[in-house]
């Protein structure tokens, strides 16, 4: 699994080189499971979920289906644009077939989640 926490707020090219360099060890380590404690963002420009959609997801290996929870807190949770982003991943068949994706409140269900071997539902759980 690849935990990633943000202990500060950042957006653009910080945000991006932080998650660029998540995907080479993930991507050197096999790893399928993305835990994003986004807590400490106060929101994601649109420009970076756009970023994420369009550029990195894009590069994962294709040969892999990845599980990707985003943790946020509830203040802003509506700044985040989560289900605008979730969203932009479900109607993109390219992503949609490797990629599952949802977002939670709280670290405790998370894992779970991400390291379940029942294949998802792309329910929201929000």
């Amino acid at each position: 699994m690849v935990q990633v926490y943000w202990s500060t707020h950042c957006s653009e090219q910080p945000l991006r080189n932080l998650l660029l360099e998540a995907a080479r060890h993930a991507a050197s380590s096999h790893l399928t499971a993305w835990l994003c404690d986004m807590q400490k963002l106060y929101y994601m420009e649109m420009a970076d979920q756009n970023w994420l959609i369009n550029e990195l997801f894009p590069s994962l290996s294709r040969r892999n289906r990845y599980r990707v929870a985003f943790v946020v807190n509830i203040n802003n949770y509506d700044l985040m644009s989560s289900y605008q982003t979730k969203s932009m991943v479900l109607h993109n068949p390219d992503l949609a077939h490797v990629i599952t994706m949802d977002f939670f409140l709280t670290n405790g269900e998370v894992k779970g989640w991400l390291l379940s071997q029942t294949p998802p539902d792309n329910a929201p759980s929000l």
